[in-house]
């Protein structure tokens, strides 16, 4: 199916986010970013750290306000929403972040802070210690950990219970920022293995990364950023493996030296 045959669930148009710094310096962290994400697809952001790629991702939430451009989600534009219209666009838009702790209340049951999103939209049917059971068994942990307290938990069991949580919503588009870089090694394919299964479900993700074996094997687009630009834009293969840019070419390279 050729791209403009597929539906476009995500626009972003002329993305632009600034900063302020000390001495009235400002830094550019996205600069007229424009790129779709299309319905199903799973869309990996790369490139250096610094690139700007956490960035995107937290303006596409809207956890950062753009300072210029619009977001859309399908044709509707999302730019600037407050109050209940922000609440319920993320209905639609979940995401995963670096470090789950921080968005953990320690002293609530994993069955409560799973089924939160749930009761604060008050559309928990049933009991939170079911529904929090079958979320669970998505990300391949036992149902009895929905009795457990986040500090009972592994780093990666800990993520796994985030992807959950978000998945609570049915959110229409799933965003990761960096969702494997606060682990140890060997919790790392754990959490990847999950997002692998939700991708082979159809959902939309798109996610930041630096595991690039994870973006090749997993990702049907890559999008590469450089200074808060987009220099690639194409297939895994193309990105990866034929890319004219000699930046991108070089960053690959590096990885396999």
């Amino acid at each position: 199916m050729t791209a403009s045959a597929r539906e476009t669930i995500l626009r972003i148009e002329h993305l632009t986010k600034r900063f302020p710094l000390e001495g009235g310096k400002v830094l550019t962290a996205c600069d007229d970013v424009t790129f779709p994400v299309y319905r199903g697809e799973i869309l990996g952001i790369v490139g250096e750290s610094g690139c700007g790629k956490s960035t995107l991702v937290r303006t596409l939430m809207q956890l950062h306000p753009p300072s210029e451009g619009q977001i859309f989600f399908k044709d509707q534009e999302i730019t600037g929403l407050k109050g209940e219209d922000a609440r319920n666009m993320r209905r639609n838009i979940q995401m995963v972040f670096q470090d789950p702790t921080t968005s953990f209340n320690p002293k609530m049951k994993i069955k409560d802070i799973i089924c939160e999103p749930l009761r604060n939209f008050g559309i928990l049917e049933g009991s939170a210690r079911d529904k929090a059971a079958e979320l669970l068994r998505l990300v391949d942990l036992p149902e009895e950990f929905a009795e457990r307290y986040p500090a009972n938990m592994s780093g990666g069991q800990r993520q796994r219970v985030a992807i959950a949580r978000a998945m609570a919503m049915q959110p229409k588009v799933l965003l990761f920022d960096e969702p494997t870089s606060a682990l140890d090694p060997e919790m790392v394919d754990e959490v990847l293995a999950v997002i692998r299964k939700l991708a082979s479900t159809g959902i939309t993700m798109v996610i930041v990364t630096h595991e690039m074996s994870f973006a090749r094997d997993v990702a049907s687009r890559i999008i590469f950023l450089d200074g808060g630009k987009i220099i690639e834009d194409g297939t895994p293969e193309k990105v990866i493996k034929h890319s004219r840019h000699a930046k991108v070419r070089s960053f690959f390279e590096a990885l396999t030296n």
